[in-house]
C-alpha cells in the first residue's frame, strides 16, 4: 500500500491546475475533472475525463484528458482487459503525448497481471512494447560500459550483440565496436558485414571497418567483403568504406575494383570512390580506365569523376575522347565532362568536339555544354553554328543552347539568327528562346512577329512566347488582338490571355466577348475566361449563357462554368437548369 501511495504522489504532482483567471467551458470542465482525480474519486474522474476528450477533442489537453480517464479505470479494476485496451487506445490515438511512455509502461503492468491470471494473449500483444523498454535499457547500459575501458566491456558488449535481436542495439554495439584497439575487433566487424544481421547493421559495420584505425587490416577486411557473394549493397558499400580509408596504396586497390570486379554496379562505385580522392594517381587511373575496354558504364562514370576533378590538364584528353570514340555514349559524357572545366581552354575545346564530333548527338552535347558557360565568347561561338551550320538539328541545338545563356548578347544573336534562317522549324525554336530571354528587345521582338509575320506557325509560337513576358500586365497580349488579322493567331492570343495570371485577363476577354463578332474568337474567350478559374468571369458567362446568338458559345461557356468549379460557378449553373430556356 505504501509503494501505491508514493506512485499516486508522483502522478498527482505532475497534474497541473489551469491558472484561475481561465473562463471557458473547456477550462473549465477540465478544471471540474481534475479535482475529482486530485479527490480520488475514481468513478466520477473517469467518466469526467471521458467527456472532456469526447467534448473538446481538439483541445490542448484532450491527450492529459484520455491517459487520466485510462488511469482512473485502472484504479478501479487494476488488471482488467478493460484497462488494457484503454491505454492501448490511448497510444494509438495520442503516439507523441508526455503520457505515452506512462501509458506504455501501465500496459506492460496490466499484461504480466493478465498473463498471471491466465490469459498469456495479452503478453504477446505487448511484446514490442517491452523491447522498446529493453532496448532504453541496453543503450542505457552500452553508454555507461564505454567508460569502463577496453578489458572490461568488449567481451560484454560482444555477448550482447550475439544475444540481442534489436537492430538499434546491434547498431549502437558496431559504432562502438570502431573504437576499440582489440585484435577482436576486425574478425569480428567482418563477421557481422557477412552474417545475417539486417542490411542496415551489416553496413554500419563495413564503415565501421572502413575508419578504423588499422588500415591494413580493414582493407584486406573490406577487399574480403568485396569478392565475397554478399548482396551488391553490401559490396558497394564496402568499396565506399575503401574510399575513405586514409590510406596510400588505395588507388590501385579500387582501380583494380573498377576494371576486373566483373559487377557493372561496383565497378562505378570504385570509380567514384576514386573520383572523390582527387589525386594524381586517381587522375591518371580513371584516364586508364575510360581508355580500357571495359564496360561502357563503368568508363562513362570514370568521365564524370574526370569532369568534376580539379586537376589541371584534363581537358585535352576529354576532347580526344569526345572526337574520336566510336562509341557515342563516351564521346558525349566526355564533351559533357568538359563542360564542367570553366576555361578558354574548355571552350575551345567543346567548339572543337562540334566541329569534328563523330556524330550529330555528340555535337549536340558539346552545343548545350557550351549553353551552360558564361560569358559572351560561348554565346558567338554558338551564333557562329546557327549561322553556318546545315543541318537542322544542330542549328536549333544551338539555338536552344543559346537560350540558357543571360543577358542581351543572347538574345541579340538569336534575333540575328532569326533574320538568317530559312528554317520555320528554327525560326521556330528562336522564338521560344526568345520567349525566356528578359529585356524590352526580347518583347517587342516577339509582337512584331506576332502582328506582322504571314506565316501562321512562327505568328503563333511569337504569340506564346510573349506569355512568357506577361507577369502582371497582359496589354502586350492585348494588343496582339487588336492587330493581328489572322484567326489562329488571335486565338493563341486569347488562350495565352486566359493562361494568364493577371486582374487584366478577365476584363480583356470580356471586351473580347461583346465586341468580337467572329463566333469562333468568341468560343475561345469563353474558354480562357474558364481557365482563369475566377469568380469574376461567372457573370461573363452567365451573360454569355443568355445572350450569345451562337450556341457553340452559349455550350462553351456552360462548359467554362464547370471548369470554374467555385462556389459560385456552381450556383450559376443551378440557376441556368431552374431557368430553362427563359
Amino acid at each position: 500500500m505504501t509503494k501505491y501511495k508514493i506512485i499516486l504522489i508522483v502522478l498527482l504532482t505532475t497534474l497541473v491546475a489551469p491558472a484561475a483567471a481561465q473562463t471557458s467551458d473547456a477550462d473549465a470542465a477540465y478544471r471540474a475533472a481534475n479535482s475529482l482525480v486530485l479527490d480520488q474519486r475514481w468513478s466520477e474522474a473517469r467518466d469526467a475525463m471521458r467527456q472532456f476528450a469526447r467534448t473538446y477533442s481538439r483541445h490542448d489537453r484532450a491527450d492529459d484528458a484520455s491517459f487520466y480517464a485510462c488511469y482512473a479505470q485502472d484504479q478501479l479494476d487494476s488488471a482488467s482487459s478493460a484497462v488494457f485496451e484503454c491505454y492501448s487506445d490511448f497510444v494509438e490515438a495520442h503516439g507523441r503525448s508526455n503520457y505515452a511512455d506512462d501509458a506504455k509502461a501501465n500496459m506492460i503492468r496490466v499484461a504480466r497481471a493478465l498473463s498471471s491470471a491466465g490469459q498469456p494473449e495479452y503478453m504477446t500483444r505487448i511484446r514490442d512494447l517491452q523491447q522498446e523498454n529493453d532496448e532504453d535499457v541496453a543503450l542505457a547500459a552500452l553508454y555507461a560500459l564505454q567508460n569502463l575501458g577496453d578489458d572490461r566491456a568488449l567481451d560484454t558488449i560482444l555477448a550482447v550483440y550475439d544475444r540481442s535481436t534489436s537492430d538499434k542495439v546491434r547498431s549502437r554495439i558496431v559504432y562502438m565496436l570502431g573504437d576499440f584497439d582489440s585484435d577482436a575487433v576486425m574478425p569480428k566487424l567482418q563477421e557481422i558485414a557477412l552474417g545475417n544481421a539486417s542490411v542496415s547493421v551489416r553496413k554500419s559495420a563495413v564503415y565501421a571497418l572502413g575508419n578504423h584505425d588499422s588500415h591494413n587490416e580493414a582493407v584486406t577486411a573490406l577487399k574480403a567483403i568485396v569478392a565475397s557473394d554478399a548482396e551488391t549493397e553490401i559490396r558497394k558499400t564496402a568499396v565506399r568504406a575503401l574510399g575513405n580509408v586514409d590510406a596510400p596504396d588505395m588507388v590501385p586497390v579500387l582501380a583494380e575494383l573498377a576494371a576486373g570486379s566483373g559487377d557493372i554496379e561496383l565497378g562505378k562505385a570504385a570509380v567514384y570512390a576514386m573520383g572523390n580522392s582527387d589525386g594524381a594517381a586517381a587522375v591518371e587511373a580513371l584516364k586508364t580506365i575510360v581508355s580500357g575496354d571495359g564496360a561502357v558504364e563503368v568508363r562513362k562514370a570514370a568521365l564524370y569523376a574526370l569532369g568534376n576533378s580539379d586537376h589541371g590538364g584534363l581537358v585535352p584528353f576529354l576532347a580526344e575522347i569526345a572526337t574520336s570514340s566510336t562509341n557515342a555514349e563516351l564521346a558525349k559524357t566526355a564533351a559533357y565532362a568538359i563542360g564542367n572545366h570553366d576555361s578558354s581552354a574548355g571552350s575551345e575545346a567543346l567548339m572543337s568536339v562540334v566541329q569534328n564530333g563523330k556524330s550529330v548527338e555528340v555535337r549536340k552535347a558539346a552545343l548545350y555544354a557550351l549553353g551552360n558557360r558564361d560569358g559572351a565568347r560561348a554565346v558567338e561561338m554558338l551564333r557562329e553554328v546557327a549561322m553556318s551550320s546545315d543541318d537542322n538539328e544542330l542549328q536549333k541545338a544551338a539555338v536552344y543552347a543559346i537560350g540558357n545563356a543571360d543577358g542581351e548578347s543572347a538574345s541579340r544573336a538569336l534575333r540575328q539568327i532569326y533574320g538568317a534562317s530559312e528554317s520555320v522549324e528554327v525560326r521556330k525554336a528562336i522564338l521560344y528562346a526568345i520567349g525566356n530571354s528578359e529585356g524590352r528587345g526580347a518583347r517587342d521582338f516577339l509582337m512584331d512577329v506576332a502582328t506582322t509575320s504571314a506565316e501562321s506557325e512562327l505568328a503563333k509560337a511569337a504569340v506564346y512566347a510573349l506569355g512568357n513576358h506577361v507577369d502582371d500586365d497582359t496589354s502586350v497580349l492585348i494588343e496582339v488582338l487588336r492587330k493581328a488579322t489572322n484567326a489562329e493567331v488571335r486565338r493563341a492570343a486569347l488562350y495565352a490571355i486566359g493562361n494568364s495570371d493577371t486582374s487584366q485577363a478577365t476584363a480583356a476577354l470580356d471586351s473580347i466577348l461583346k465586341d468580337e463578332r467572329d463566333p469562333e474568337l468568341r468560343r475561345a474567350a469563353v474558354f480562357a475566361l474558364g481557365n482563369t478559374g475566377e469568380d469574376r468571369a461567372v457573370s461573363i458567362l452567365v451573360r454569355v449563357v443568355q445572350e450569345d446568338a451562337s450556341t457553340r458559345v452559349r455550350t462553351a461557356a456552360v462548359q467554362a462554368l464547370g471548369n470554374i468549379g467555385t462556389e459560385a460557378a456552381q450556383e450559376a449553373l443551378l440557376k441556368i437548369l431552374e431557368g430553362g430556356d427563359d
